[in-house]
């Protein structure tokens, strides 16, 4: 499994790039905090396992759609621009490969 934690390269990158907002992801975020806390609420109130595991997996579900949310951003502007300003195979390729390995360890 890879870290999560970025490169010193792709750190490098994050810095000198912009970046598309992801404002509208907050409210969902939000969202997924009060799940989180409700899920809390139900552990310490002993409730019955089920309907625990129910919504620790809307709140996964939640996650997963802002992840998707960020990647779909991520495509449609950094890659596409990313792409779009060379014509070094070596940088595409590159580009590629970092969507792949998203896409990978989301599974």
């Amino acid at each position: 499994m890879e870290s999560a934690v970025p490169t010193n390269a792709m750190q490098a990158q994050s810095q000198t790039q912009t970046h598309p907002s992801h404002q509208d992801q907050l409210g969902q975020l939000n969202r997924i905090t009060g799940q989180l806390a409700g899920i809390r609420k139900m552990i310490e109130n002993q409730r019955y396992c089920p309907e625990i595991i129910t919504q620790i997996q809307a709140a996964r579900a939640s996650l997963k759609s802002v992840s998707l949310n960020i990647l779909e951003q991520h495509l449609e502007n950094c890659i596409v621009k990313a792409i779009g300003e060379t014509n070094d195979d070596q940088v595409k390729d590159k580009k590629i490969q970092e969507v792949i390995r998203l896409l990978r360890s989301s599974r």
